[in-house]
């Protein structure tokens, strides 16, 4: 701790600098103070470590002025996260409004004080409060902390080593909300686990080629039925594999399959004969649809196939695209610039240069604010900073903000003006990149799209209920077949629309036993259209389950069996030797053949 005496010094060289704008160097500076050249070189030290003075070389002498920036307790004072200063025994120096909020405490309560001794009253918040005095302690730099008062919330903790103006050690805690960003990442793997367990738990045949035929993904229900592995299959082509060179009927299977891969659109539905790893011959319906990068650019092709050997089709099955993760950045503190009232930057921080991509010295006294937001956006955000100028007023803006050379990318830019006894001379703001929010919301878009393109690609009448038996999903196979539009049922009861009185009481004991977990369970019964015409359908169901194994929501894939069944019973009776006119009504029994 330096002595008072010291200070003292240390307050006349500051004025002494302060008179001579253009510097001093240490022996004019050791012949106005009256002290020794060492003694002024040891304050300059100080004062240089401390960031009050600055040093220029002018050949071998050291030239020193006082530093000019900008006064922390300003940008301290907009900043939206949460800041604190602290003296080496942990006593708060300052702090700013949004700190205070969350310790609901009052600014006199909490400057001068120990951080350990606040006297915070939320046990939640004291144990915040303990958990950053442990860390200062243990002097861990970054920190992660849970504060759980109702609903948890998550916390990201920098503490930065500072030295003061009277040359001692300080810490500067910086305390940022990461509540929404958890949630947003745990939301996003939730999301991903149901669709792997939608593509996984499928009925269907799903793969992916690339364009030269190679297989890029091979599901589960794929090696049950075609008998090979996934390490046996993947990297390998489908012809000599699951797709013979010649099919039984003589047709080239080679040249189809490279026809579907060059022009997938003549092929989005197509039936072809396939072999089993023991030989079997089976044939697939398959629907097609070409796998595209972020370009367009066609880079493989989706095939979803059901068997339709024996004239059934496989349980439906949603399949998108496997979602690309960006590596969420590491969350620094947001580009901090300050300007005068004509808009020329004065200041900006260093993680202002890192995310706008300049280099120190490119941006203070030379770029106009303006000139870093794109030129679509200049006009409303120069209209929004003559309003702020004018009124005095706060701003929150989005942009698109341009870097150095010449990349786009989205901020949101919180600015207020910087007064001066009672006009305003200038403004200061903090921009956030927005750039992972918005690279976010476009993967959940494309993966919502592809999802839905794959359920509406499927012949297959695919229909998912909640646990109410409410329908959420109908696809457009349902829609041609009962002449009801998906916006027409979605949300009500499918025993309501579609059920036979004499079939509903058995039906929903199998939709009650999907929702306890036993499944899956396969079924037939009758529909009636919403012409009133009973159409007999062969049902495949299973349950949808959560992270906790609990049912959410059945999926049911099916089959329009009538003219199948009609045929099979005037058969019947052709062999009877009854030589009955057919019935042209449909059957209308219920079968129900848990599997």
């Amino acid at each position: 701790m330096e002595s008072v005496k010291d200070l003292e010094d240390f307050a006349v060289i500051k004025g002494i600098l302060r008179d001579e704008p253009g510097g001093m160097t240490v022996t004019e500076l050791a012949r106005a103070l009256g002290r020794t050249k060492n003694t002024v070189g040891r304050y300059l030290d100080i004062l240089h470590a401390s960031g009050q003075v600055e040093m220029r070389m002018f050949g071998r002498a050291k030239v020193f002025t006082l530093t000019r920036r900008v006064p922390l307790s300003q940008l301290f004072s907009h900043t939206p996260e949460m800041m604190m200063i602290l003296d080496r025994d942990h006593r708060v120096l300052q702090v700013n409004d949004p700190f205070l909020r969350l310790l609901s405490l009052p600014r006199e309560g909490v400057v001068g004080k120990n951080l350990a001794f606040l006297p915070v009253h939320e046990a939640g918040i004291q144990e915040l409060v303990q958990s950053l005095v442990g860390s200062l302690r243990e002097e861990r730099a970054d920190t992660d902390l849970l504060l759980s008062d109702g609903e948890e919330r998550t916390f990201h903790a920098k503490i930065i080593p500072i030295l003061l103006e009277d040359g001692t050690r300080g810490s500067t805690v910086m305390l940022e909300d990461q509540t929404r960003v958890h949630q947003a990442e745990k939301a996003l793997r939730e999301s991903e686990k149901k669709y792997r367990e939608l593509v996984e738990n499928a009925n269907s045949i799903i793969l992916k080629m690339d364009l030269a035929g190679t297989v890029t993904f091979f599901n589960e229900y794929a090696e049950r039925f075609f008998g090979f592995s996934r390490d046996e299959i993947l990297g390998k082509k489908v012809i000599g594999t699951i797709v013979p060179p010649t099919e039984s009927s003589g047709r080239d299977l080679e040249l189809m399959i490279a026809r579907l891969l060059s022009h997938t659109e003549e092929f989005q539905s197509n039936e072809n004969e396939n072999i089993t790893r023991d030989g079997r011959r089976v044939w697939i319906h398959w629907s097609n649809r070409t796998i595209s990068d972020d370009r367009g650019n066609p880079v493989g092709v989706l095939s979803v196939g059901d068997d339709i050997s024996d004239h059934r089709r496989l349980d439906e099955q949603l399949r998108a695209s496997e979602r690309r993760f960006r590596d969420l950045a590491d969350l620094l503190p947001q580009p901090v610039f300050e300007a005068d009232a004509a808009g020329t930057l004065l200041f900006a921080n260093r993680q202002a240069y890192l995310t706008f991509g300049y280099e120190p010295g490119e941006l203070q006294g030379k770029v106009q604010v303006i000139d870093m937001i794109a030129p679509e956006d200049r006009e409303r955000a120069q209209a929004s900073i003559g309003r702020m100028l004018r009124e005095g007023m706060l701003g929150k803006e989005e942009y698109s903000a341009l870097r150095k050379g010449g990349g786009r990318f989205p901020i949101v830019n919180y600015s207020a003006p910087i007064r001066e006894s009672d006009r305003i001379i200038g403004f200061r703001g903090i921009a956030i990149d927005l750039t992972p929010q918005k690279a976010a919301e476009s993967e959940l878009r494309k993966e919502r799209d592809f999802t839905d393109a794959v359920l509406h690609t499927l012949d297959s009448l695919v229909v998912v209920l909640d646990r109410e038996a409410r329908i959420v999903r109908f696809n457009h196979a349902c829609e041609a077949l009962t002449g009801y539009a998906e916006e027409e049922v979605r949300g009500r009861p499918f025993r309501d629309i579609f059920l036979l009185p004499e079939e509903a009481v058995a039906v929903m004991q199998v939709f009650d036993g999907l929702v306890e977990g036993r499944g899956p369970l396969r079924l037939s019964n009758s529909w009636v259209t919403k012409g009133g015409e009973p159409r007999f359908i062969s049902w495949s169901c299973t349950g949808l389950r959560d992270e906790t194994g609990a049912v959410t929501h059945v999926i049911g894939t099916g089959i329009d069996m009538t003219d199948h069944r009609r045929l099979e019973e005037e058969l019947g009776r052709y062999k009877n030797g009854s030589g009955s006119q057919p019935d042209p009504s449909p059957p209308q029994s219920c079968s129900l053949n848990p599997s």
